[in-house]
C-alpha cells in the first residue's frame, strides 16, 4: 500500500475543506491510512454507504469531512469505543472539546503507548517479539507504531490468543491465501477472521465452544455486533465466563487463589492450561496381596535339658519362654520372616469440578447511532504534539 493512497485524491480535491486537518503534516495521514478501512467504514456506517452509493461524495471524503470528528468507527483494527473505554480521560477530552477520538491517537496515544483495541496487547507483543522490546527500550520506537508499521506486515505475534501458525493450520483457505501473498494473515483475522467465527488457538481459546458453553452471546456475536474473541477479552474475563472445554474456570480460580479471571493475565492462564493438560493422569497403586503369618516353631521333643529356649512367634509379636529338652541333633533354626509391608492406601479421586454457574449475561454494545452529518465540524484545541 502506497502513503497516503487512500487519502491523496481527496485532500487535494477538499482543500480549505478539511479545516485544522488541512495543516497536518504528511506524517498524520500516512499513520491514517494505516488504520482507516473503507470496506470497513462504509459496513459500520450504513447510512455513509447510501451517501456514498448515491455518488454524492467517496467514503474518504466523507470520513475526512464528517466522519473523523463524529468518531465513527472507520477499522477493525482500531476500535473508536474500544479506545474510549480504555482510555477514560481521552473519552472525556473527547466529550468536553469535541475532540476526534482517532486524531488524538495518532498525534498522542501512540506515543503514550495507549491501549487502543482488546485483542492487541502491548505487554504480550514486546513478549512475544524481544528483539522489538529491545529497540524499545534503546527508545527507538514504542510498540504500538512498531506494530503498525512494521509488525502486521512482519505477520508477527501479537497477543498469547491469538497464534498465527494455529490460525493458518486451522484455516487452510487463509493459508493457501496467504502462501500465494493474496492477503495478509493478521489484517485478515482483524478484518474478517474474527467476525467469521474463525479459531486462532487450539490448546487456548475455543470459539465453538464459547458460544456453546455462552450461549446468551450467541445472538450479538452471529449479528456481527461484537467477535467471540472480544467479548472473552472485554467481558468474559471479569465474568468469570467458560471458555476451555479441557479445563474449568473454577480449576483456574482455585489455582491462583483468586475471584475473577481479569486479575490474572493471559499468559499465566495459558500455561497453567498447557501444564494441567500435559500432566499424565495418577494411575492408581495396587494393593499387595498380604504375607502369610508364619507357624510358631515348636519345641522337639526328647531332651531331658532343663535350659529354657526362647522362640519367636511373629503373628503375636512376642517371646514366650518355656522349659524345653536339650535337641539331639540341634535344629536348624528358623529363618526369620521379611514384615510384611503395609499396604499403599489408594488415594481418593478428586472431586470432579462442578461447571460454573453461567454469569450474569454481557450488555451488548449498543451500535453507533448514525448522526446526522454534520456541518464541517468547528476547529478545536490541537492535542499535544507526541514527543518526537
Amino acid at each position: 500500500m502506497d502513503d497516503l493512497n487512500k487519502f491523496s485524491k481527496e485532500l487535494d480535491k477538499l482543500g480549505d475543506q478539511l479545516g485544522k486537518l488541512a495543516n497536518k503534516p504528511d506524517q498524520f495521514f500516512k499513520k491514517l491510512d494505516k488504520l482507516f478501512d473503507k470496506d470497513a467504514y462504509l459496513k459500520l456506517n450504513p447510512d455513509v454507504k447510501q451517501a456514498v452509493e448515491a455518488n454524492s461524495l467517496t467514503a474518504e471524503e466523507h470520513f475526512l469531512l464528517y466522519g473523523i470528528y463524529e468518531n465513527r468507527e472507520c477499522s477493525n483494527l482500531f476500535s473508536v469505543r474500544e479506545y474510549l473505554k480504555l482510555n477514560a480521560d481521552v473519552n472525556l477530552a473527547v466529550e468536553q472539546q469535541g475532540l476526534s477520538a482517532i486524531e488524538q491517537f495518532i498525534d498522542v496515544g501512540q506515543s503514550e503507548n495507549r491501549s487502543w483495541n482488546y485483542i492487541f496487547n502491548i505487554q504480550d507483543y514486546l513478549k512475544l517479539n524481544p528483539d522489538v522490546n529491545q529497540a524499545v527500550q534503546a527508545g527507538l520506537t514504542n510498540a504500538i507504531e512498531h506494530f503498525l508499521e512494521f509488525g502486521i506486515d512482519e505477520k508477527r505475534e501479537f497477543s498469547y490468543v491469538f497464534k498465527l501458525e494455529d490460525y493458518l493450520t486451522l484455516n487452510p483457505d487463509v493459508a493457501v491465501q496467504d502462501q500465494e501473498g493474496l492477503i495478509n494473515p493478521v489484517l485478515h483475522f482483524f478484518n474478517l477472521g474474527q467476525f467469521e467465527g474463525r479459531e486462532c488457538n487450539k490448546s487456548f481459546f475455543n470459539v465453538k465452544y464459547y458460544l456453546e458453553a455462552n450461549p446468551d452471546i450467541k445472538q450479538a456475536v452471529q449479528a456481527g455486533q461484537i467477535s467471540a474473541i472480544t467479548h472473552f477479552l472485554e467481558f468474559g474475563l471479569s465474568e468469570n465466563r467458560q471458555f476451555n472445554q479441557n479445563i474449568s474456570v473454577t480449576q483456574i480460580l482455585q489455582q491462583f487463589k483468586v475471584s475473577s479471571l481479569s486479575v490474572i493475565s493471559i499468559e499465566q492462564i495459558q500455561q497453567f492450561i498447557q501444564v494441567s493438560l500435559s500432566a499424565p493422569a495418577p494411575t492408581p497403586t495396587p494393593a499387595p496381596t498380604p504375607a502369610p503369618t508364619p507357624t510358631p516353631t515348636t519345641a522337639p521333643e526328647g531332651s531331658g535339658s532343663n535350659t529354657p529356649q526362647i522362640i519367636f512367634n511373629e503373628s503375636a509379636g512376642s517371646t514366650n519362654t518355656t522349659p524345653t529338652p536339650t535337641p539331639t541333633p540341634t535344629p536348624t533354626p528358623t529363618p526369620t520372616p521379611t514384615p510384611a509391608p503395609q499396604p499403599t492406601v489408594a488415594p481418593t479421586p478428586a472431586p470432579t469440578p462442578q461447571p460454573t454457574a453461567a454469569p450474569t449475561p454481557a450488555p451488548t454494545p449498543q451500535p453507533t447511532v448514525t448522526p446526522t452529518p454534520a456541518p464541517t465540524p468547528q476547529p478545536t484545541v490541537a492535542p499535544t504534539p507526541a514527543p518526537t
